[in-house]
C-alpha cells in the first residue's frame, strides 16, 4: 500500500505534464470516435439473451407475412365511399406507393372483391377486381367490404367511418442476411464451441450487422418522415394517425434523443447551480465539471470505437455517469477544503496530495461496490439490461481513474486559494437537525423505520410486471392516440400468432410413402402441393373453425384471421365451393396469384401442413394480463382440443414482450440477492468487522425495499427501465454508507465518543452526501417532463430513492452504530 502511495505521489509531483498530455490524447481519440456513438431501439436491442421464441418469431415472419409495416388510420370528413373521398384516398395511396423503400401499400382500394359484381369461378380466375377496377360495382362494393370477414374490423371499422392503409417497407436483404448468419454462429456458440475461424467470422458479422443496423434505422426514419409529410397534405380532408411497429420504435428513439439533450442540459444547469451554492468558488465549480465531462466524453468515444449502441434502457447512462463522477469529485473537494481549514499553512500541493490520498480508499470501495451493483444486472437475462450493467461498470472504472488522477493534476495548475471557509448555510442546519434526532429520538427512529420496512414488504407483495405498452406514452402523443384508435375501431393492436402443425402421424405417413416410391419418381404438378396438405382438406374444416371461434370468443382478442376466415369468405359466395376437398382444390388452382397471396398464403403453409392464426389483442384493455392469457390458450389447446404440446406454438410481439416481463420478475430477485451478498462481502473486506458490515447493509436493504414497495403500492409495474432502479439505488446509496462509516471511524478514534463522532461526521461527510444527493434528486426530477412514461418513472423513482437513502444514512445508520456500539 505504501509503494502504491509513493508511486501516486511521484506521478502528481513529477509527471503532471506527461499525464496531462496523455489525457489530451485520450480526449482527442474519444472526440474522433464520438461521431460513431448511436442509439438503437430495434427489436434486436430489446431482446432476451438466447431467446428461442425470438428465433421462431423471425422464422415465421420470413415464412408468412412481416409486421414491418406502417399503419395509417384515415377518417374522412365526408362519407367513406363518396367519389370525391375515394379520389383523395387514391391520390394518397399512389403517393405512398411511389416513395423509395416502400414495397407495397394495401388499402380498401386494392383489396380483391369477389362479389362486386357477383362472378363465377371461371370469371374469378381471369382477373382480380378491386375498387379501382373499371368493372367494379360501386353500389355493392361498400357492403362487401363492410361485411367481409376478411376486411371488416381490420382494414375498415364496422361503421365504415375509419379505414387503414398498410404501408409495407422494403425488406433490407443485407440486414436480414447478416442477422441470420450472425445468429447461426451465436446459437452454435451457445450450444458448443466455435473454431477460431468461426469466432473471427462471428466478430466480423457482428460488426457488419451493427453498421447495417444503423443504416437501416436511418432509412426507416427517412421513410417515416416522408410518410408524415404526405399525410400532412390531407389533413384538411381527413383525420389521420400513424402507427405500426417501425413508427413506434422510431418515435421512441426520438423521445430518448430529445430527453438526452434536454435533460442532459437541465442536469448540467442544476449541477452548476448546486456547486456554486455549496462551494461559492469558481474553481470548485469548473474543476469538478471538467473532470465529469472528460469522463463522459471518453466513455462516449469508447462506445463509438466499439460500435456499442445505447438502447432505451441505457439511454440514461450519461446522466448517471455524470452524477456518479461528480459524487467522487464532491467528496474530494469537500476533503480538500477540510484539510485547508485544518492545516492552512500547508502548501497547495501538500493539501492536494493529503486530501486525494485520504479519499482514495473510500472512493475506491464506493466505486467498486457501485460497479458490483450494476454488474449484477447481467443476471437479468435481458440483453439491453445486461448491456446497461456492463456499460456502467466500464464507465465507473474510467470515472475513478480519471477523478483520482486528474483532480490533483488539474488543481496543481492553479494557485492555492487565499482562503476556504465552510459557511453555516442551510446544509449545516439540515445535517445538524438529523444529528439531533439521532441523539435524542433513537427509539422513535428505530420504530419508524421498522414500520416503514413492514409497509415496504407489503408493497413488494403487490409488485407486478403486467403493464400496458400503450401506457408508455402520454395521451397527447401520436403513438397513444393512434394505438387507441386502432384498438377501438380496427380490431386491436398487439399481434399474437398461433402456429399449428399437422400431427406427427401425418409426417410419418408421408415418409412411408416416400420410402415406398422405390423408383424415385417425382410427382408432376409440385406447385399445387398445398392442396395435398393435411389442413387443406374438407374433413379438417370443422376443426379449423373450432380453433378460430375459440380464439375469437376470448375477451382479450380483437380481430382474428385464419384459413377459416378465407373459407367463410368463399362460403358466403357459394357453399359448394368448399363442400369437399376436390372442389376446394379446383378453386385454389383457378384463383389468380394476387388473390392467393392475400387470402390463402398468410394463413396456411405452402405444403398445406401448417396453419397460422393471426390475432390482435386489445392493448388498451385494463384487464389484459398477457401471461395469464397465453397460459390459458396453451392449456385449452392441449386439454380442450387434444393437441400435443409440440404440435402448436404461440409467437408474435405479445409473446416476446411477455417473455421480457416475466424474466424481469425473476431477475429482480436474483439481481437484488446477488448484489447484497457481494456488497456485504465488500463491506467486510473494507471494514474487517462483521458487526459493522451487518449494520452497513441494513440501510441499503431498506432503501431498495422501500422503493420497490412504493412501486407496488402505486401500481408502477416492473419494466425494462424500472428494473434498473433497485441496482441504481443500492449502487449510489452504498457510496454514502461507505463514506459515512469510513468518516465515523476516523472521528471516533479522536475521543472514542460516539455522539461527538456522529456530530462531526454529519458536519463533514454529511455535507458532501447532502450536496451529492440534492444534485441527483434535482437532476433526475427533470425527467418527469419527458413524453416517455418509463423515463418519467425512472426520474421520479431515482429522485425519491436518493432522498430516502440520504435520510437512512444520516439517521438510521448512525443510530444503529451508536445503539449497537459498532466499534466495541
Amino acid at each position: 500500500m505504501f509503494k502504491i502511495s509513493s508511486i501516486y505521489e511521484k506521478i502528481i509531483n513529477k509527471y503532471t505534464k506527461i499525464f496531462t498530455l496523455i489525457l489530451i490524447i485520450f480526449l482527442s481519440f474519444a472526440l474522433y470516435y464520438s461521431k460513431n456513438f448511436y442509439l438503437d431501439a430495434s427489436a434486436d436491442s430489446l431482446s432476451l439473451k438466447n431467446d428461442q421464441d425470438l428465433t421462431f418469431y423471425r422464422e415465421i415472419k420470413e415464412k408468412y407475412i412481416s409486421d414491418d409495416y406502417l399503419v395509417i388510420t384515415y377518417a374522412p370528413k365526408t362519407s367513406m365511399f363518396t367519389k370525391n373521398n375515394l379520389k383523395n384516398l387514391e391520390n394518397l395511396h399512389q403517393k405512398l406507393a411511389a416513395l423509395e423503400n416502400i414495397d407495397n401499400v394495401i388499402s380498401i382500394l386494392n383489396i380483391p372483391l369477389l362479389r362486386s359484381p357477383p362472378r363465377s369461378l371461371q370469371e374469378l380466375a381471369k382477373e382480380s377486381i378491386n375498387l379501382l377496377h373499371p368493372d367494379v360495382d360501386l353500389a355493392s362494393a361498400p357492403n362487401e367490404i363492410l361485411t367481409s370477414p376478411l376486411y371488416k374490423n381490420a382494414l375498415i371499422s364496422p361503421d365504415g367511418k375509419i379505414t387503414a392503409l398498410l404501408v409495407f417497407l422494403t425488406k433490407d436483404e443485407e440486414y436480414n442476411f447478416l442477422l441470420k448468419e450472425r445468429n447461426k454462429l451465436r446459437n452454435k456458440s451457445a450450444a458448443s464451441f466455435l473454431t477460431p475461424e468461426e469466432q473471427a467470422k462471428l466478430e466480423e458479422l457482428t460488426t457488419e450487422f451493427k453498421i447495417r443496423s444503423r443504416i437501416t434505422s436511418k432509412v426507416r426514419e427517412t421513410n417515416i418522415s416522408e410518410v408524415r409529410g404526405i399525410m400532412k397534405q390531407y389533413k384538411d380532408v381527413a383525420t389521420m394517425y400513424l402507427g405500426g411497429v417501425p413508427m413506434i420504435m422510431s418515435d421512441s428513439l426520438n423521445y430518448i434523443k430529445s430527453d438526452m439533450v434536454v435533460f442532459g442540459s437541465a442536469v448540467l444547469i442544476f449541477i452548476i447551480f448546486t456547486l456554486a451554492i455549496a462551494f461559492k468558488s469558481v474553481r470548485f465549480v469548473i474543476l469538478p465539471l471538467t473532470i465529469c465531462f472528460t469522463v463522459t466524453l471518453i466513455m462516449i468515444g469508447f462506445l463509438g470505437f466499439t460500435a456499442w449502441p445505447v438502447t432505451t434502457v441505457s439511454s440514461n447512462f450519461i446522466a448517471l455517469l455524470l452524477i456518479l463522477t461528480l459524487s467522487i469529485n464532491i467528496h474530494l473537494t469537500v476533503k480538500y477544503r477540510e484539510e485547508y481549514r485544518k492545516n492552512p499553512k500547508l502548501t497547495h500541493r501538500e493539501l492536494i496530495l493529503i486530501s486525494t490520498k485520504k479519499m482514495a480508499k473510500p472512493c475506491f470501495y464506493t466505486t467498486l461496490t457501485t460497479m458490483v451493483a450494476f454488474a449484477s444486472l447481467i443476471l437479468s437475462g435481458l440483453k439491453p439490461v445486461i448491456d446497461f450493467g456492463w456499460m456502467m461498470f466500464a464507465g465507473l472504472a474510467i470515472s475513478y481513474l480519471i477523478s483520482l488522477m486528474f483532480f490533483p493534476i488539474l488543481h496543481s495548475f492553479l494557485n492555492k486559494p487565499k482562503k476556504v471557509r465552510i459557511a453555516h448555510d442551510i446544509t449545516h442546519y439540515i445535517t445538524e437537525f438529523f444529528a439531533k434526532q439521532v441523539e435524542f429520538r433513537a427509539k422513535l427512529i428505530l420504530g419508524f423505520f421498522m414500520l416503514l420496512f413492514c409497509i415496504s414488504i407489503y408493497g413488494i407483495s403487490k409488485l407486478s410486471v403486467e403493464n400496458r405498452f400503450i401506457d408508455y406514452y402520454k395521451k397527447d402523443t401520436e403513438i397513444y392516440q393512434g394505438m387507441k384508435l386502432i384498438d377501438e375501431n380496427l380490431g386491436g393492436t398487439t399481434p399474437l400468432e398461433i402456429i399449428i402443425d399437422a400431427p406427427p402421424e401425418h409426417f410419418e405417413q408421408i415418409e412411408a410413402e416416400e420410402s415406398f416410391n422405390i423408383f424415385g419418381l417425382e410427382e408432376e404438378n409440385t406447385e399445387n402441393e398445398i392442396t395435398k396438405g393435411y389442413w387443406f382438406n374438407s374433413y379438417m374444416f370443422e376443426q379449423i373453425n373450432d380453433y378460430h371461434n375459440y380464439l375469437d370468443n376470448l375477451p382479450e382478442t380483437g380481430k382474428v384471421l385464419s384459413l377459416d376466415t378465407t373459407l367463410d369468405l368463399f362460403s358466403s359466395i357459394d357453399p359448394e365451393l368448399i363442400s369437399n376437398s376436390f372442389t376446394l382444390a379446383i378453386l385454389y388452382n383457378k384463383l389468380p396469384l394476387e388473390i392467393k397471396k392475400q387470402i390463402f398464403d398468410p394463413f396456411i403453409s405452402a405444403d398445406g401442413n401448417q396453419l397460422r392464426y393471426s390475432i390482435r389483442i386489445y392493448e388498451s384493455s385494463h384487464n389484459l394480463k398477457r401471461n395469464d392469457l397465453l397460459l390459458k390458450i396453451k392449456k385449452d389447446f392441449t386439454e380442450k382440443f387434444n393437441l400435443a404440446e409440440d404440435q402448436f406454438r404461440l409467437t408474435g410481439m405479445l409473446v416476446l414482450y411477455n417473455n421480457i416481463l416475466q424474466t424481469l420478475f425473476k431477475s429482480q430477485i436474483l439481481t437484488i440477492g446477488a448484489v447484497f451478498l457481494l456488497i456485504f462481502i465488500m463491506f467486510y473486506l473494507l471494514f474487517r468487522n462483521i458487526r459493522i458490515s451487518l449494520i452497513a447493509i441494513i440501510p441499503n436493504i431498506l432503501a431498495a425495499s422501500f422503493i420497490l414497495g412504493i412501486m407496488g403500492l402505486l401500481g408502477i409495474s416492473l419494466d425494462i427501465m424500472t428494473i434498473t432502479i433497485a441496482a441504481i439505488v443500492i449502487g449510489i446509496a452504498v457510496d454514502n454508507t461507505i463514506h459515512y462509516i469510513h468518516r465515523f471511524i476516523e472521528e471516533y478514534k479522536i475521543d472514542n465518543n460516539y455522539i461527538k463522532a456522529m456530530y462531526r461526521s454529519h458536519e463533514s461527510i454529511g455535507r458532501a452526501m447532502y450536496f451529492t444527493t440534492i444534485i441527483i434528486t434535482l437532476g433526475f426530477s427533470i425527467l418527469i417532463l419527458s413524453n416517455f412514461i418509463p423515463t418519467i418513472y425512472f426520474g421520479f423513482l431515482t429522485s425519491l430513492s436518493m432522498l430516502i437513502a440520504l435520510i437512512l444514512d444520516l439517521v438510521l445508520l448512525p443510530t444503529l452504530i451508536i445503539k449497537l456500539k459498532a466499534f466495541k
